[in-house]
């Protein structure tokens, strides 16, 4: 039986039940990527791995978008990310989809909100990446340990492990 999930929050999926998961071009499309990164720890066992595959964002479409940056992520995660969903869908619109006329990016945002279109809401390099990592580990107390971090063409490639960080 297959069963779809909801990839940032795991819902169904119990604590420290997994050996490993894989977020295969995943993050960039939650509007909370702190969140479920921070269920994608809990629902492995330690010494647990998490897999991740992100596009980068100087070789894909996103590739005129700034970074997102962690004070941005860190507001999703503390305040929630309805803030800044109209935001998010704008800058889709305007550098995916190369709109100018603003009454056209504001309409077809809107329709995006209204959809719940899963765009990239967030773009990364791998360094901006690795940052944001640092970041978790420090400010948040993520178990975070940096097994491999591996660049494959238009995306790259961060391995995990759940560290125990007693």
């Amino acid at each position: 039986m297959e069963q779809v999930e909801d990839g940032e929050t795991l819902g169904s999926v119990p604590n420290e039940s997994c050996d490993f998961v894989i977020a295969n071009h995943v993050l960039e499309h939650l509007r909370n990527p702190i969140r479920g990164m921070e269920n994608m720890f809990r629902v492995l066992k330690s010494d647990g791995i998490l897999y991740l595959a992100l596009p980068d964002k100087r070789f894909t479409f996103d590739v005129g978008r700034s970074v997102t940056s962690y004070e941005h992520l860190k507001r999703d995660y503390l305040d929630g990310p309805d803030w800044s969903d109209a935001e998010h869908s704008r800058d889709w619109i305007k550098f995916v989809g190369k709109v100018n006329d603003e009454s056209e990016i504001e309409r077809r945002a809107n329709l995006i909100r209204e959809s719940r279109s899963k765009i990239h809401f967030h773009v990364w390099t791998q360094r901006e990446f690795v940052e944001l990592l640092m970041h978790l580990r420090r400010d948040f107390n993520f178990p975070i340990e940096i097994e491999a971090l591996i660049k494959n063409g238009l995306e790259f490639v961060v391995v995990l492990r759940k560290a125990d960080l007693g």
